[in-house]
């Protein structure tokens, strides 16, 4: 049975790349995080099938940045997380739900990052809305103490 183990930082690592997802989709649209910004980046830069099957933006948003995020927990969701089962991922979890493996997710989250980069170098509105967006929310810049 596949399940997530805690104390392996799994939980941790899935709501590290939500966020990544969720930051993405503001510099993407030029726009504050909604469901929308989540959803149209995921829809652009997530494209990879697994035997047919891919993400669905607005159950990721659901589950992993609404449930997940801020409840530490997708009771009844879209999606039932696990990690180490590469072979399962976006396969039927048996019930209703879709696992969700932590190494694809990871390694599906990072090329969707570098091809929105790769974008952004060649389209003048993409550099614009992340030019914009940076100049109104800030980055973290380091501080001496």
């Amino acid at each position: 049975r596949a399940y997530l183990r805690p104390q392996e930082g799994a939980p941790a690592a899935f709501i590290l790349l939500t966020c990544l997802i969720d930051f993405l989709g503001t510099l993407y649209t030029g726009k504050d995080s909604s469901g929308k910004t989540f959803q149209a980046f995921v829809a652009t830069f997530m494209k990879r099938t697994y035997d047919g099957v891919g993400y669905d933006g607005e159950g990721l948003h659901n589950n992993l940045r609404n449930k997940l995020v801020h409840n530490y927990a997708i009771w009844q969701g879209k999606y039932v997380l696990t990690h180490g089962h590469r072979e399962k991922h976006l396969k039927p979890s048996g019930g209703t739900a879709t696992i969700l493996n932590l190494e694809n997710f990871f390694d599906d989250a990072k090329q969707a990052a570098h091809n929105y980069f790769a974008e952004v170098k060649i389209v003048p509105a993409l550099q614009e809305k992340l030019s914009d967006r940076i100049s109104s929310v800030g980055t973290i810049e380091d501080v001496v103490i």
